[in-house]
């Protein structure tokens, strides 16, 4: 026996039970603040010391054959396994698909399923009452206590003490700062003593239980609320082939896959098949008779067979034939093997050592009948099946008790990461706790002052009205850096003209904006299974194409992940290909896909046009819906990369009116401005933010769609306005004259001053020629601000107008984008 990692030689009793247990509480916080990777840190190096060369292994080797039944072949492949299931990178595998994020072990994380923090904590006191059928299940069991930071105190079976011995001294060899030892005991007891396991169902809050029926019952009878009962009792697992699967194989093929099953740990696991069901019409004999080959070629030699285990397989020899006396049967006797196939119906255990009986099944209804009645007990199937018969088998199966399936052959090998008698283990072993987020502005600002020295420069004193907090201009962001390393992203805005600006998001905060997109995207259509082009760009810290993959993740879509800066070539043959449902981009790059297209005569059908980062001009909107044939453009959400999603579309949605995504986002309209403060970001808190988009008032009252989000219509940039001439020039009203001219594609408006004079170029991609001089007048028409001041022979004067082929405007590098407004201004 162990204690604490220091070996006694002490008969457990009553009283050094229950000292144990209280020992055992009083280290529970102790060990949950250890960091999960100095713990797998020791299991790893443990488990080097298990390669087939170590001492250890050579004298596990040498001396379990003393206390084991396993042969010298069996007891290799057991120890064989050991560095692998040690492996950190394993582990590390094992609690993601668990627990998704590992980092839950050791700190609060941002979570993306609710508004808050999640952090997981250990159950407390895990007392583990191990089997002996498989020496290597007490490490199992500990494992996933110490990587879950439980304090164990692990019952070893009575006839499986040399590995633990083993193992225990090859931890103590790699824990030398006593990261693991101290904090589990390995114990011994008779079962059935009532005054121990009075105190281990008293004092542990969880028991994690694998054996037969009579313990499980003990530990059950009389167990306090307090302490919860995880258990792993005695279960049946079976072999499946129908006629369709036993179809693409040889007889040799289906043999050798038969006896992989029930080779392996001589049967003795919960996993381990004891009965094998052919669909009637199979040749029964030639099937025993490939599975027998293949039992006498195996390398794995039976393990040694008690006198009661002998008893029990001569019973069965005796059954067998006694139903070929009847004409009820068949069997084959090997010297380490027993195959009986009997007419009887229904599953039966057999005396396992490689001992396999056969039944037959007319349909699956049949199947199920003579199943049902073990519902209970049934653990693991292997089937050999064709593909069209999955889905019934998968209903009839999983409704039936059947608790893993896995192929043929495959039934011992296990998946790490896969869930254990219907359950994760892992997260048996756990409390989840949710730190929840305030919606209180206030509190969120509170929050980020108290956390960001960023913010702290910024207010110096906190204001304790949210009102009086400063509103921040998003090019302070550049100052801003994030306290400590974080998984997740960095983006960049900006940074053509001046320093970027940076923005930062964990991986979790990352996943929740694009869940955000997500419910854009199906409020307005997007269904499971529809085909998207992704023509966002991709790269330089831009965000907006990984945040539509990830949205179409949740979705489900299919991708085509193209980018938007790929050639256009490419991007018309993806297009023609794959002929996607909608297409996803920013509308400069759509623009010019269709002017392209258009003139190659090519037309697709498009259900819609999702777009961002830019106001679609309504002069080109007629002509895009024409090429892709849709009526259907839509917001792919309002959303700004220094601060993510902030409003979404709903079928009710007016031109540019959004919903705010309200439990993330709260949004106040400051001046005619969008100004945000996020629920959800806690890398970078945005307390005020400015976003520089022009809005209507909020409006309160409930949509149609049935959402309470207020809404507001975007009106554009609050740069989107020029002041030359002692005007206000809004680019609208440029947009609103341009869109009597059909074939403009595109604009631009560059500002330049020559002898103190002021002048204003409108550029223009066409592929014909206009009347400039009717275009002027359109445009002073529209000039509100300028027309009440200024005479349009003024207007000639200072306005020329440029026409260009399509494409010979810049777009910018970085995003594809086509900016607007050249302010060559000193």
């Amino acid at each position: 026996m162990y204690y604490w990692g220091k070996k006694e030689n002490k008969t457990l009793d009553q009283k050094i039970a229950y000292e144990l247990y209280i020992q055992a509480r009083a280290k529970i916080s102790q060990f949950a603040e250890i960091p999960i990777e100095d713990i797998l840190d020791v299991l790893d190096r443990t488990g080097k010391l298990w390669q087939p060369t170590g001492e250890f292994y050579l004298q596990a080797m040498k001396e379990l054959p003393q206390e084991i039944s396993f042969s010298p072949e069996m007891i290799k492949i057991s120890l064989d396994i050991i560095p692998k299931i040690l492996n950190k990178h394993t582990l590390y595998a094992r609690i993601e698909s668990e627990i998704l994020q590992p980092q839950l072990l050791d700190s609060k994380q941002n979570s993306s399923r609710f508004l808050g923090e999640l952090k997981t904590y250990p159950v407390g006191v895990v007392s583990h009452i191990t089997a002996g059928n498989v020496f290597l299940g007490f490490l199992d069991s500990l494992i996933m206590a110490i990587i879950t930071k439980n304090i164990s105190m692990v019952k070893l079976s009575g006839q499986n003490h040399i590995f633990p011995e083993l193992f225990m001294k090859s931890l103590l060899k790699t824990d030398k700062k006593k990261i693991l030892t101290p904090y589990f005991c390995l114990l011994t007891w008779k079962g059935g003593t009532k005054e121990i396991e009075n105190i281990v169902k008293e004092k542990s809050h969880l028991i994690m239980a694998w054996g037969g029926d009579e313990m499980l019952k003990s530990y059950k009878n009389e167990l306090p609320q307090s302490t919860k009962l995880v258990d792993y009792g005695p279960k049946v697992s079976l072999q499946i082939i129908t006629k369709s699967g036993f179809s693409h194989y040889n007889l040799d093929v289906i043999g050798r896959k038969i006896a992989q099953d029930i080779i392996l740990w001589d049967q003795s696991a919960c996993a381990s098949p004891q009965n094998l069901f052919l669909e009637a019409g199979l040749p029964i004999n030639k099937i025993m008779e490939a599975t027998a080959r293949a039992l006498q070629k195996t390398k794995f030699k039976r393990g040694n067979v008690d006198a009661d285990e002998q008893v029990e397989i001569l019973k069965e020899i005796h059954r067998g034939k006694t139903n070929i006396a009847k004409k009820q049967g068949e069997i084959l006797i090997g010297k380490e093997y027993l195959l009986h196939y009997e007419s009887k119906r229904g599953l039966r255990n057999s005396p396992l050592h490689r001992s396999l009986i056969i039944k037959t099944y007319k349909n699956l209804n049949d199947l199920r009948e003579q199943l049902i009645p073990y519902e209970y007990y049934l653990q693991s199937a292997s089937i050999l099946y064709d593909t069209k018969e999955e889905k019934k088998l998968e209903i009839l199966l999983a409704n039936i008790g059947i608790k893993r399936i896995a192929p043929l052959g495959t039934i011992m090998f296990g998946t790490n990461g896969a869930p254990h008698d219907h359950r994760f283990a892992l997260n048996e072993l756990l409390r989840f706790i949710p730190w929840e987020r305030t919606h209180e502005p206030i509190d969120l600002a509170v929050e980020a002052y108290t956390k960001h020295p960023f913010y702290k420069n910024k207010y110096k004193k906190m204001p304790k009205n949210f009102d009086l907090i400063p509103v921040l201009d998003s090019k302070e962001l550049v100052n801003f850096k994030p306290l400590s390393n974080y998984s997740g992203h960095v983006f960049a805005s900006g940074g053509t003209t001046g320093k970027a600006k940076y923005s930062y998001y964990s991986t979790e905060e990352f996943r929740l904006a694009t869940k955000m997109l997500a419910h854009n995207f199906r409020l307005n259509g997007l269904e499971r299974g529809n085909t998207i082009a992704n023509l966002f760009v991709a790269g330089n810290l831009w965000s907006s194409f990984l945040a539509i993959e990830k949205a179409m993740e949740f979705c489900g879509a299919r991708q085509l992940s193209i980018s938007g800066l790929a050639d256009k070539d490419l991007i018309i043959q993806y297009l023609v290909e794959f002929r996607p449902d909608y297409l996803l981009g920013i509308p400069t790059l759509i623009i010019d896909l269709a002017d392209e297209m258009k003139k190659r005569k090519i037309k697709l059908k498009l259900k819609g046009i999702f777009f961002a980062g830019e106001k679609f001009p309504n002069f080109a909107l007629n002509d895009v819906m024409q090429v892709f044939q849709t009526k259907k453009i839509m917001s792919a959400s309002y959303a700004t990369v220094d601060a993510g999603p902030i409003g979404y579309q709903c079928p009710h949605s007016r031109p540019n009116e959004h919903h705010v995504f309200g439990e993330y986002i709260f949004l106040e309209n400051c001046k005619g401005e969008a100004v945000i403060t996020t629920k959800y970001r806690l890398v970078q808190p945005l307390v005020r933010l400015k976003t520089g988009d022009a809005i209507s008032p909020l409006e309160e009252s409930p949509c149609p769609c049935g959402s309470i989000d207020p809404r507001f219509i975007l009106l554009g940039r609050t740069d989107d306005q020029i002041n030359i001439w002692g005007s206000r020039l809004k680019l609208d009203e440029f947009e609103m004259a341009i869109s009597s001219f059909p074939s403009v594609k595109q604009y631009q408006i560059e500002l330049k001053e020559k002898k103190s004079k002021e002048l204003l170029t409108l550029k223009l991609e066409t592929n014909s020629s206009i009347n400039k001089d009717k275009l002027i007048q359109e445009i002073y028409l529209s000039l509100k601000d300028f027309k009440s001041t200024h005479p349009q022979s003024y207007l000639k004067d200072v306005l020329q107008v440029e026409l260009l082929k399509t494409g010979e405007l810049k777009r910018v590098k970085r995003t594809g984008k086509l900016k607007k407004i050249v302010d060559l201004r000193k």
